[in-house]
């Protein structure tokens, strides 16, 4: 058995991704670059028109970057510095780091969040890890495959990561502390969900309950039981077993 009671829980996301090769990206990068250079060539002409059609230039490259999955921060960053990223084509120990495009699918989408840390493995490097951070997740949903696409920056200082390799990624997301039992305890039968409530005199009694979120451990518990609860997380298929012959 097991009590019912306030846990700290988090579910951990695991999925594939790619490591970039972007061509498109790194064009839509130099459209915006060349976009910034003409407008403020143009700016101290005087002439109104032209400059108005230099502003239009940079608004359509700049939401064609956005489109692409760039944010609003790394966008002011290209601003900036005025540097295509390299990394988006070859993979080199000249740089620090490369992009991996990882698929979050829609049911997963809501513990995935900008900032949060990423392990990344690779086939041909079973002994290693990568650490990476999400630095932006596309605006557009992918209606084929109900997913969306999270950019990842990796750190890669000695370039072993290569563009078009595939990788596994791996996210945890911290939930908060939630009424909960041991994933055990729960018996699905695909129309209702039920714990063995252990009570006094080694007597059982069944409960149905209302489940929340599921992680690898623990199940979130909305309705049913309450904190303190015993609950059977062993031996329940015998018990029901047992109760319906009797």
């Amino acid at each position: 058995t097991d009590k019912v009671i306030y846990r700290p829980l988090s579910k951990i996301i695991r999925t594939v991704g790619r490591v970039a090769f972007d061509p498109e990206l790194y064009k839509a990068q130099q459209e915006y670059i060349e976009a910034l250079k003409t407008k403020e060539f143009v700016k101290e002409s005087g002439q109104e028109t032209v400059i108005r059609r230099a502003e239009a230039l940079v608004e359509a490259a700049k939401l064609k970057l956005k489109l692409q999955g760039l944010d609003i921060t790394q966008i002011e960053e290209l601003q900036e510095t005025k540097e295509n990223d390299q990394s988006l084509l070859i993979s080199s120990s000249e740089s620090n780091y490369t992009w991996v495009y990882a698929t979050i699918y829609e049911y997963e989408l809501e513990w995935v969040k900008i900032g949060q840390e990423a392990l990344i493995t690779a086939t041909a490097y079973p002994a290693k890890e990568f650490k990476g951070k999400i630095v932006a997740i596309d605006p557009v949903f992918d209606a084929m495959t109900r997913s969306v696409r999270a950019r990842i920056k990796v750190e890669n200082v000695d370039g072993l990561l290569k563009p078009d390799m595939y990788v596994d990624v791996q996210m945890q997301s911290a939930l908060g502390a939630h009424l909960s039992v041991p994933r055990e305890a729960i018996m699905d039968s695909g129309l209702r969900k039920i714990v063995f409530l252990s009570l006094n005199a080694g007597h059982l009694k069944s409960v149905e309950v209302k489940t929340g979120v599921s992680t690898e451990e623990y199940v979130q518990v909305l309705e049913g039981v309450k904190e303190g609860d015993t609950v059977v997380v062993s031996g329940n298929f015998l018990i029901d077993s047992e109760s319906k012959l009797k």
